[in-house]
């Protein structure tokens, strides 16, 4: 039996000059022996550059960059089910606002148990942000 329990949990990514940092707290919304909803509610920080840079004889090296950071509030729901002790499907929707105007992350994805400690995930993931402030777009 998979146990519900509310926890805190915090989590960084970065993917070239965008980072997102989050902190959530979560709750079991249902579960049975083969299935599990949770329920997050958390912060997400963002912090996104872009770098341009020109170069040739006439000008030289020219560059500029414009960076912005900003914090959306976020709620999520997070599921699993199993078909197997070691297999499970899984998945998590998440939408946002705050300092963007919206942000989403969606995730689907197959779950395969090795043994207590390893496990692997293959699937799809997708993440979108609108985000614009004094000429910076996202």
């Amino acid at each position: 039996m998979h146990r519900c329990r509310f926890g805190v949990r915090g989590a960084s990514a970065r993917r070239g000059s965008l980072a997102r940092h989050g902190t959530a707290a979560s709750d079991c919304a249902t579960e049975d022996p083969k299935a599990r909803l949770d329920v997050i509610a958390g912060a997400r920080y963002w912090h996104a550059e872009t770098t341009i840079g020109l170069s040739g004889s006439l000008i030289g090296n020219v560059s500029r960059t414009d960076s912005a950071n900003w914090v959306d509030g976020v709620a999520s729901s997070k599921g699993n089910y199993w078909l197997t002790d070691k297999v499970s499907l899984t998945g998590w929707s998440m939408i946002g606002a705050g300092g963007a105007d919206v942000d989403w992350d969606v995730l689907a994805g197959v779950d395969h148990k090795f043994n207590d400690t390893i496990s692997a995930v293959a699937g799809y993931r997708a993440l979108g942000v609108d985000y614009s402030n004094d000429g910076f777009t996202t």
